[in-house]
């Protein structure tokens, strides 16, 4: 009994010891167990993660354009023609002064003063006129003529337009002329008052202007090209009448080949003495004519000078502030209201302001 009590606590003691040793294993796999857990916390596993690089936009070639679908590119206010204008940088007092017979002077071997500029934006008309000078004087004026710009209809009147000079030059009887800048045939420009001056007869019509004016008005009707085409005014100083014009004149699409022209103009008149300054006109006097004012005791002494009034009654234009004898055809051509008499001698009136007439007083 005794052995079979020892055989069951032997027994109940060996599965005891089985017990525990199953509950050790079973502890120690669970902390195995949660080590591992926990490693794997801490611890992730690696996973190798791809490298994004940066993405470009992807390019497209702009494709291009064939001729025909080239844009053409918007004009800039650099490309007006207008902008380009300005008076021809010149020097007037190289131009010899008038010597009583010639007309016109030419100037730079007769090819124009324009730049590059000019010429190359003159392919379209148009027409500019400078604004008078702090005188009320014209300056210039400057065009690309084309058939566009030329008149439909005859001119009209101009005389309502006083250019400086004119009065002056009117009382001078040498018959003044209101001049066109740029001519009404080429322009359409009727009486706009900086595209007018004053002038003779033969610088308008029988000297010059009217000359290169109608040679490039026939070009343009005839090809229907366009001339490069300016006028400037040489006015010297303070003087109320101009002494001339430079014209100017080149053919644009055929690069000169149809018209080319530079040229000084004149503004005098064969037989006139003109004073420029205060615009005023006399008539030379011939040989002839001076034996016919011998007659009236008007000529010099043997000393060259002018006699004294000697109780002789002179004849006074008070516009030009000229002495005449009565005989003069000066005198008589003198207009009522600029008309006076004085007994007065030479060297008293002359104190006065006056000179004498080179037809009657030498």
């Amino acid at each position: 009994m005794k052995k079979s009590k020892a055989i069951l606590v032997l027994s109940a003691v060996l599965l005891m010891a089985g017990c525990i040793s199953v509950t050790e294993g079973t502890e120690n796999n669970s902390e195995n167990a949660k080590q591992v857990s926990a490693s794997a916390e801490k611890e992730p596993t690696a996973t190798a993660t791809p490298t994004v690089e940066p993405t470009e936009a992807p390019v497209t070639e702009t494709p291009t354009p064939s001729p025909t679908e080239v844009p053409a590119e918007p004009t800039t206010v650099a490309e007006r023609p207008e902008d380009y204008v300005s008076a021809p940088e010149y020097e007037f007092t190289s131009v010899p002064d008038y010597n009583g017979s010639i007309t016109q002077y030419v100037v730079n071997n007769n090819v124009p003063l324009f730049t590059e500029d000019q010429i190359r934006s003159a392919g379209q008309s148009f027409e500019y006129y400078a604004p008078l000078d702090r005188l009320g004087k014209t300056t210039y004026a400057m065009a690309s003529v084309g058939q566009d710009l030329m008149p439909t209809e005859k001119r009209g009147d101009i005389s309502s337009v006083h250019p400086v000079g004119w009065w002056s030059m009117k009382n001078s009887d040498i018959g003044p002329e209101r001049c066109h800048i740029i001519g009404y045939q080429l322009s359409g420009e009727n009486d706009r008052d900086t595209n007018l001056m004053t002038g003779t007869h033969q610088l308008n019509v029988t000297g010059g202007m009217l000359e290169y004016e109608n040679k490039v008005a026939d070009y343009v009707h005839s090809t229907g090209n366009h001339v490069l085409y300016r006028v400037t005014c040489d006015f010297r100083e303070n003087e109320d009448l101009a002494r001339g014009v430079l014209m100017e004149g080149r053919s644009v699409e055929d690069n000169g080949a149809g018209v080319q022209f530079c040229v000084y103009i004149y503004n005098a008149q064969e037989g006139w003495t003109i004073d420029y300054l205060i615009a005023t006109a006399e008539r030379d006097i011939t040989p002839e004519e001076q034996g016919q004012y011998m007659e009236y005791g008007a000529g010099q002494d043997e000393a060259g000078t002018a006699p004294a009034s000697n109780g002789m009654t002179y004849v006074l234009n008070t516009s030009t502030r000229k002495i005449h004898t009565p005989g003069c055809p000066s005198a008589r051509q003198i207009a009522d209201h600029n008309r006076a008499e004085s007994t007065l001698s030479i060297a008293e009136l002359e104190g006065q302001g006056y000179s004498t007439c080179k037809r009657c007083l030498g």
